[in-house]
């Protein structure tokens, strides 16, 4: 399989009510992305994926990959812009 996944996780968590990115936040002890990146994995459909994260994100990717262990199908990381839809284009452009 040759597909692709754009996951785009470059918010800021301030409607959530925490004071960092809602997709590092656990439920049932695992993250919100890390559950998402298990989904797309077990789906078995993904030859790989963009993984979009908002700036200053970087060091929270790398705790949350030593706790809750990395997804082999992340192989490219990308900084996200200032609104969605820049962060989504700079995804693409990354595939």
């Amino acid at each position: 399989m040759n597909a692709w996944a754009v996951v785009v996780a470059a918010g800021r968590g301030v409607r959530f009510g925490q004071p960092y990115n809602k997709v590092f936040y656990p439920l049932s002890g695992r993250s919100i992305l890390s559950r998402s990146l298990d989904a797309l994995a077990g789906s078995g459909l993904f030859s790989g994926v963009v993984l979009v994260l908002g700036e200053g994100d970087g060091e929270g990717y790398r705790a949350l990959t030593e706790s809750e262990g990395a997804c082999p199908l992340v192989k490219r990381i990308v900084s996200g812009g200032a609104t969605r839809q820049e962060s989504v284009y700079r995804g693409l452009q990354a595939l």
